[in-house]
């Protein structure tokens, strides 16, 4: 595989560097002068293998924005930690199987599964903030790790009922044991760990706002599935949630007249439903 080449330009006010590999070698051709490389905030690349990625990313030390598109996979992925300090904004697509959106601060992701995540937030200082998903929304939330940085979910596309659904089920806080559970669940081995029983964890305990939009087809009592979420999240003390719905007009109307909406504000949710 042939080097990379250094391209020797003066460019004081440069500030951001697209890069698109080679379909032959899966390598990028040119890289910054190192010269330019700590001036560099935005950084684009394109059509290489993942270790290329990690092997150009830590000579951009001041990196804010990073987009990625059609990475390949590599069978012998590095294991060194990849820090980004600066990172704010991160845009991952693959062409091949659109996926979702991220914005630690803002991320705009598609073809990225909640385990690939995971593993990104394991070796680098990144703090998803804002989430905005398709299609595969609910594997994304589920794989977060840090999970006190979150703090607004949008789900976009009308067709996604699977990940609104998943969504909202991640953000239920599970039931507390009670003392028949406990007795049901009791044996030798586990009788002197009850008493230790630590209350259930709240996921996402600082989620403001979740958004996300509906079609008509196929129908499902989401107010009934926000209700239950919402009073189990208000069991576990977490922040007051702001539910922003757009439905089709029916189904807009059919949410506004429901008994759940009134029950839903008196918990301390804000509840806005506009339609399409």
């Amino acid at each position: 595989m042939e080097a990379p080449r250094p391209l020797d330009i003066a460019a004081s006010q440069l500030r951001a560097w697209s890069a698109v590999g080679n379909l032959l070698s899966t390598s990028v051709q040119i890289t910054p002068p190192t010269s330019l490389c700590r001036q560099i905030t935005e950084y684009s690349i394109s059509t290489v293998m993942y270790t290329e990625v990690h092997k150009i990313l830590p000579l951009l030390p001041n990196v804010r924005k990073l987009s990625v598109q059609d990475i390949l996979n590599s069978n012998n992925p590095p294991t060194s930690e990849l820090r980004l300090p600066y990172l704010r904004e991160l845009n991952i697509r693959q062409q091949n199987n659109p996926l979702a959106t991220f914005l630690p601060t803002d991320v705009s992701v598609y073809g990225i599964f909640g385990d690939a995540f995971k593993r990104f937030e394991r070796r680098s200082n990144f703090k998803l903030q804002h989430l905005i998903a398709g299609e595969g929304a609910g594997i994304l939330v589920k794989g977060l790790q840090n999970r006190l940085a979150l703090e607004t979910i949008e789900i976009r596309g009308f067709h996604f009922y699977t990940s609104v659904i998943e969504v909202i089920t991640h953000l239920h806080v599970p039931p507390a044991l009670t003392p028949v559970a406990l007795s049901m669940s009791w044996s030798p081995a586990t009788s002197n760990s009850h008493s230790n029983i630590s209350p259930p964890v709240t996921p996402f305990p600082n989620l403001r706002r979740f958004q996300f939009q509906l079609s008509l087809l196929p129908f499902m009592d989401i107010m009934e599935k926000l209700h239950a979420c919402v009073s189990s999240r208000r069991s576990g003390s977490a922040a007051p949630l702001e539910i922003l719905v757009a439905a089709r007009d029916g189904q807009a109307r059919t949410m506004l007249g429901h008994p759940r909406l009134k029950d839903l504000r008196s918990m301390g949710a804000k509840v806005e439903i506009t339609s399409t």
